[in-house]
């Protein structure tokens, strides 16, 4: 049975069993998603109980209890929740927060795993506080100003996302006709009156990132660290690449032979498959990896995945004199890149799995530049690997 100091210690993205068909996967270290699951004529049925913590263990123990009960009786819970959604719905009193779970659960079948727990955590810290006071009929866009003013300035980023995600679900409740008159969450001609744009006031803070002429001694220094999340930080530099496209890398994924790695569009920030060329230490790093498991960089359980975070532990510890962060060595690499070679721009932003930001340039560039980006991904690596060493484990 779970207890409360089993749950804070769960790890994130981890699933662990109340018994009784009651389970709870942590989506973080603070946020969970309770889940029922039961047989129901034969057919297997998993329904949501609500989030964690303001679900507590007890509540969702209660309402595992009530879906038992109803299941001797010959109702199925999830069809009865679905019919008191619907029945909910119609009412005058419908709150922001059943239509906001609605819209998550109708459209969220494409999002990542940090997409939901985004979405959710925002709105649970800051619209729901706010606009929960009233009927989802009764909001205006004063409401939504109420939920946006306190951070417009000082988080602009979060306040502008959170803008967009209410105006979204407004718009999915106005088609559902759960809303009438004009979206309060919408930018043009509404809430661009009462805030300023946030391009004007939004103030950029990069990624720390590394000067390339220290990256040999950082690397070199990496090296002498024997342990995957080490590895997976080496091949993370060296291909240029996002923290979940290598956390998540799988050995399929690799072509050994023509020195590629291809990684699936549900992993990329664009969502376009990307390729990747695998310069000779890249590819080194792959066949001292173990590959009889699925993923190629795993923790302590050999069938999950490495944890996003540990990398960027690693830089805020053993690494914390170099002052640079796990994203910042894009930025390190693109500077290298830009400042010691003539290489083809579009090649280089290739590399980083950027797209062209001119649509007109980018309909007529039907190439991947892949050639091109072979030759910068080797010299990158060579460059990194001034200071001569061994790649074991």
């Amino acid at each position: 049975m779970l207890t409360y100091l089993k749950i804070k210690n769960l790890p994130p993205h981890k699933k662990i069993c109340d018994g009784r068909g009651l389970y709870l996967t942590k989506s973080s270290a603070r946020y969970g998603k309770w889940t029922y699951r039961f047989t129901m004529y034969g057919r297997a049925r998993e329904m949501g109980l609500g989030s964690y913590p303001e679900i507590s263990l007890n509540d969702a123990r209660l309402k595992r209890e009530e879906c038992r009960q109803m299941i001797t009786q010959g109702i199925d819970p999830l069809e009865k929740k679905h019919e008191n959604m619907r029945t909910k719905l119609k009412s005058e009193n419908v709150k922001f927060r059943h239509v906001a779970e609605l819209y998550m659960r109708d459209n969220q079948a494409s999002w990542t795993e940090k997409s939901k727990h985004q979405w959710r955590a925002t709105l649970h810290d800051y619209a729901y506080p706010h606009l929960d006071k009233k009927p989802l009929s009764k909001l205006d866009s004063v409401d939504v100003s109420c939920v946006l003013r306190p951070i417009w300035q000082t988080k602009t980023e979060t306040a502008s996302r959170i803008q967009q995600r209410l105006a979204r679900i407004f718009s999915y409740a106005i088609t559902k006709k759960m809303h009438k008159g004009p979206n309060p969450a919408a930018w043009q001609n509404n809430l661009e009156n009462i805030f300023p744009s946030a391009t004007t006031i939004k103030v950029i803070t990069p990624m720390k990132s590394l000067d390339y002429q220290h990256m040999p001694n950082f690397f070199s220094e990496l090296g002498k660290i024997k342990t995957v999340s080490s590895l997976a930080l080496q091949f993370l530099i060296l291909t240029a690449s996002r923290t979940i496209e290598v956390t998540n890398c799988t050995a399929d994924e690799f072509d050994q032979q023509r020195s590629l790695w291809t990684v699936p569009a549900a992993r990329m920030k664009a969502r376009k498959e990307h390729q990747v060329p695998l310069s000779r230490q890249s590819l080194k790093i792959i066949k001292t990896i173990n590959h009889n498991h699925k993923y190629l960089f795993t923790g302590t359980n050999p069938e999950k995945p490495l944890c996003n975070n540990v990398m960027g532990k690693m830089m805020r510890t053993t690494f914390k004199d170099y002052k640079a962060t796990v994203h910042g060595f894009r930025a390190t690499f693109r500077n290298w890149a830009a400042e010691t070679n003539n290489y083809d721009p579009y090649a280089v932003e290739f590399c980083l799995a950027h797209q062209i930001p001119n649509k007109s340039e980018a309909a007529y560039m039907r190439t991947n530049l892949l050639s091109k980006r072979k030759v910068i991904m080797q010299d990158w690596s060579d460059y990194v690997f001034q200071k001569k060493r061994e790649i074991n484990f």
